[in-house]
């Protein structure tokens, strides 16, 4: 059961820009900061269309199990900035 606050978010989407930093990629540490979030439907769409994304419905994937593949990004150089 999800609390009232979170149920809002459920059916959106939202675009994060995230900081890496040396440290987590030197000692493999996953513990990212959100620097800035978004829910601009152009900004998702071109980062979508950049990344590759690929939309599953959560409820086909919790029933058939699908394998989701890691995005790859094409570009290293891929920003959200605006």
């Amino acid at each position: 059961m999800f609390p009232m606050d979170l149920k809002k978010l459920i059916g959106k989407m939202f675009a994060f820009k995230i900081e890496i930093t040396t440290y987590n990629l030197t000692n493999f540490d996953e513990m990212y900061f959100v620097i800035n979030m978004t829910d601009d439907e152009s900004i998702i769409n071109e980062l979508k269309e950049k990344m590759k994304i690929i939309e599953v419905n959560d409820k086909e994937f919790i029933k058939k199990k699908i394998h989701i593949p890691s995005v790859k990004d094409d570009d290293a150089n891929t920003s959200c900035d605006q």
